[in-house]
């Protein structure tokens, strides 16, 4: 993945799960905040392991405060990371580092540029990724709960990005934090 720093991770997936193979394609991108913990040496270390060892808790990709991102589980595989049971075997989680244990941090400028690299740079050309949500928004639609997930994010700078890229989306009022791409206009 050219044009920001990727780091692709092995370790984590030989440790603790694989992830499971896709029957369906990805269309799904979901935006995490780490919640405090999540750090690459967190999950690698066992953090959450017993659920680790399930392919539960894991996700796909963690960008980090400078930008660089780790590629944790291969998307061409899925595991559980939005509360949304089997559903998640379309969907892609990216967690952003955030060390506020509410996901209170600012987000910063070299994260949301690696996101919005990743997400339209690379998961799009790759995958028909055509919806964009939160951990919450997920967790409210398939598991009636809520979750401060990824928290302090800005939801008006993805909408700018889609716009300066000339995507077409539909934005459900209702919650905040979910878009239909319709493709670019």
């Amino acid at each position: 993945m050219s044009g920001i720093e990727t780091i692709v991770d092995t370790a984590i997936r030989e440790k603790w799960h694989r992830g499971f193979e896709r029957e369906r394609q990805p269309d799904t991108v979901v935006i995490h905040g780490t919640g405090g913990g999540g750090t690459y040496q967190y999950v690698l270390g066992g953090g959450r392991k017993k659920l680790y060892k399930k392919g539960i808790a894991l996700f796909h990709y963690l960008v980090e405060r400078d930008g660089k991102v780790i590629e944790i589980i291969d998307p061409d595989r899925w595991v559980y990371h939005s509360s949304s049971g089997k559903q998640d075997e379309k969907t892609i989680g990216i967690e952003l580092l955030n060390h506020d244990k509410n996901n209170k941090d600012q987000y910063t400028n070299a994260q949301y540029e690696a996101l919005f690299f990743l997400i339209f740079d690379y998961l799009c050309d790759r995958y028909s990724i055509r919806i964009i949500a939160s951990h919450n928004r997920m967790k409210e639609k398939y598991s009636d709960g809520n979750k401060n997930c990824p928290g302090n994010f800005d939801w008006d700078l993805l909408e700018s990005e889609m716009v300066k890229r000339g995507l077409s989306y539909d934005h459900d009022s209702k919650y905040e934090s979910y878009w239909n791409i319709r493709g670019a206009e």
